[in-house]
């Protein structure tokens, strides 16, 4: 996202965009910035890098509806804090405004630690999957306090990061109790997908 000065240099992103435009004129996807990006840049930076995107997005595509792309992000761990600041650093909507910066926030959720070697006795648990919640709570929580209407989706998740360090369990079956209880709690909460 960022150029060798420091300053993100939007040129590649535009022309990929306006290729793009040029051979799906009716495009129902999304675009998104980077990945995880939380602990190398300011959340103001991101915030103004998002806001260029969505220029250049309505710029594009200018009828808005089901044939423009999603402008989605950050897609950063669970840092409400950041998060926060990043919210409060997007241009506040106006009853003039047709769309707002963000179409959906995206985070990370891996509430486990990927080499702990309990992992297979924690993940069926009741507190491993009250864990999990609390942590979807707080990421809620991170969105209340902004004058922005947002959908909240969970762009990647597993029991633990890194798969639970290759032994084969976050992808198996004992990972999808895990995997379908955060699913339902997160559509319970309002998440959207």
């Amino acid at each position: 996202m960022k150029s060798g000065a420091g300053l993100w240099n939007p040129d590649n992103t535009r022309e990929l965009l306006q290729y793009t435009a040029r051979k799906w004129p009716h495009f129902p996807h999304g675009f998104e910035l980077g990945n995880e990006k939380e602990h190398l840049l300011a959340p103001e930076d991101v915030a103004h890098c998002y806001v260029t995107l969505r220029s250049m997005v309505n710029e594009l595509w200018p009828t808005p509806g089901p044939g423009r792309p999603l402008v989605v992000g950050p897609a950063l761990n669970l840092r409400p804090d950041w998060l926060s600041l990043f919210l409060s650093s997007l241009p506040t909507p106006t009853t003039t405004t047709t769309t707002t910066t963000l179409d959906a926030i995206t985070y990370h959720l891996y509430p486990g630690y990927g080499p702990s070697k309990n992992l297979v006795d924690l993940i069926p648990t009741a507190s491993w999957l009250d864990h999990s919640h609390t942590l979807i709570a707080r990421m809620q929580r991170a969105t209340k306090h902004h004058h922005h209407h947002f959908n909240l989706w969970v762009g990647e998740t597993a029991a633990a990061w890194a798969s639970g360090a290759g032994r084969g369990f976050c992808d198996g079956f004992l990972s999808s109790i895990w995997y379908m209880d955060i699913l339902g709690h997160a559509a319970t909460t309002g998440h959207g997908a």
